[in-house]
């Protein structure tokens, strides 16, 4: 177990010398010296960092050791790798809801970076109005707003501590009057304050920025990034019929409000709302009724023209409702649709 400890310490400093680059990835810190030395404790085996010990058998079957007398010095530099690890896909939510996009960012170097953020809208849907976009950032604590919400968010510095990595956060808030199967596109752009356009990296090291190699090639100093938030929002739509369009005095007649959730979202907590002209019909006693062709569970209410009564509200005391309501218990699933009616009397 002793050997194969000592030959991994070996191995691992041998590898190090050969591409302190890799170490330089890792944070290792700026000024740390990196060298062979001979055997220090004077034990014959190489358990201390950097000491080189060879042994070998001369012909008389004694065991001698070799010990390096040549030293090698290396100093580590100053310098850091700023990348990102993930790209986030593109989302959807419905009206009024926020949608979250999250970047991991990394700093692999052993000094402090810095880098730009910016958010803008590059195709802006006239169904959406204003966008909202927020910058939050999360090293270690939680996430915690740091920019916004805006319809832009304009070059934003942020440091970040060497050899330390945190969350980067765009929020898109969905208007709440944005349509169903409407879209909007934001433009994430991540870059070094340092860059000019030129081909010469100012963040060395592993990797391209979006997204992280994490070796020696290329580290580009701008970057990036399209994220496109669909709506998949419910739509009602309702539809009013009433079965006699040239009534007498004293005729019945049946209304029918036929609804439909035409969106590609559920909707939750539907209520529909009519008004009574009770100043020429009066409804029928427990007229409220439905014929769904899909079940969502209405309960029906009647307004006196002070609060909302219940259902059984309008069993003598027709002439004073002045308004319906059905509040649907179950969700409207996208395509499903319904049939509410009630009957009035014709005074």
């Amino acid at each position: 177990m002793r050997l194969f400890f000592n030959l991994s310490i070996c191995l691992i400093l041998f590898l190090g010398l050969l591409v302190p680059g890799e170490i330089l990835a890792r944070g290792t810190a700026e000024g740390t010296i990196i060298t062979n030395a001979q055997d220090v404790d004077g034990d014959n085996t190489a358990d201390q960092p950097g000491e080189v010990i060879g042994s070998y058998t001369n012909v008389g079957g004694y065991t001698n050791y070799a010990k390096a007398t040549n030293i090698t010095t290396s100093t580590v530099a100053a310098g850091y790798d700023l990348s990102t690890i993930n790209l986030p896909g593109n989302g959807s939510g419905g009206p009024g809801t926020s949608i979250n996009y999250t970047y991991n960012v990394t700093n692999y170097g052993n000094v402090s970076a810095q880098m730009i953020v910016k958010i803008s809208s590059n195709a802006a849907d006239l169904q959406w109005g204003a966008s909202s976009y927020e910058l939050w950032t999360n090293f270690g604590a939680g996430y915690g707003l740091l920019n916004g919400p805006l319809n832009s968010i304009s070059n934003t510095l942020i440091s970040v501590a060497a050899d330390t990595g945190f969350g980067l956060r765009v929020r898109v808030n969905i208007p709440a009057g944005a349509q169903d199967n409407s879209t909007n596109m934001f433009l994430f752009e991540i870059w070094d304050p340092s860059w000019t356009g030129a081909a010469g990296d100012q963040w060395p090291g592993s990797g391209a920025i979006l997204p992280a190699t994490q070796d020696l090639a290329d580290a580009r100093d701008y970057q990036t990034d399209y994220i496109t938030t669909a709506v998949t929002g419910p739509v009602i739509q309702l539809v009013k019929s009433v079965d006699i369009t040239s009534a007498k005095p004293y005729e019945i007649l049946t209304y029918t409000i036929h609804y439909t959730n035409a969106g590609s979202g559920e909707a939750l907590n539907v209520t529909i709302d009519d008004v009574i002209y009770n100043n020429y019909v009066r409804i029928l006693a427990d007229s409220a009724e439905t014929n769904n062709t899909v079940t969502h569970n209405p309960t029906n209410f009647y307004y006196d023209g002070a609060a909302w009564q219940p259902a059984t509200w309008d069993n003598g005391n027709e002439n004073s409702v002045q308004r319906l309501r059905w509040q649907l218990q179950t969700a409207v699933a996208s395509g499903d649709s319904g049939d509410l009616e009630f009957k009035v009397i014709i005074e």
